[in-house]
């Protein structure tokens, strides 16, 4: 059998190559649980996939089996929202889980009809982009009115 000289090579990387184990979080009381997605039309996809990104890591190399997590996806109206800054250029679609209404009245729902209110928001991002440039006023009125109640805001 031959040996190869990238053999020790190889072995230097194995570490990397699977999932690190994780110290457990012992003290959950305080970990967020309910994070809010605020979209509109024209968004900047990096403000919004980035934080996606660190999230959906973060929940699964560190499940939380006591506390399950959140996302509510607010826009003005239930209808997809797109990243691209002009109508048939290329972007990304996101579709609502919520209106901004719904959720300051406790009215959530799924697509049965049944009540999905997950409690107050305790992380907000709101992302920038070329949409900002047009009326926000039902944006900013969202956030002027849920900004007590938000732990954290990105």
């Amino acid at each position: 059998m031959r040996y190869s000289s990238l053999f020790p090579t190889l072995l230097a990387f194995q570490p990397s190559l699977c999932a690190p184990s994780q110290p457990p979080i012992t003290n959950t009381s305080t970990l967020p649980t309910h994070y809010g997605l605020l979209i509109f039309p024209h968004y900047q996809a990096l403000d919004i996939f980035g934080p996606m990104d660190l999230l959906n890591s973060l929940f699964m190399l560190y499940s939380n089996m006591t506390q399950t997590p959140h996302l509510s996806v607010l826009s003005k109206t239930m209808a997809p929202v797109t990243s691209a800054m002009m109508t048939g250029g290329f972007g990304q679609e996101i579709v609502p889980t919520t209106t901004f209404a719904d959720y300051l009245t406790g009215r959530e729902k799924d697509q049965e009809g049944d009540s999905t209110s997950k409690g107050d928001i305790d992380v907000l991002v709101v992302p920038g982009g070329g949409g900002t440039r047009r009326d926000m006023s039902a944006e900013i009125d969202f956030v002027k009115l849920t900004y007590p109640k938000v732990g954290r805001k990105l």
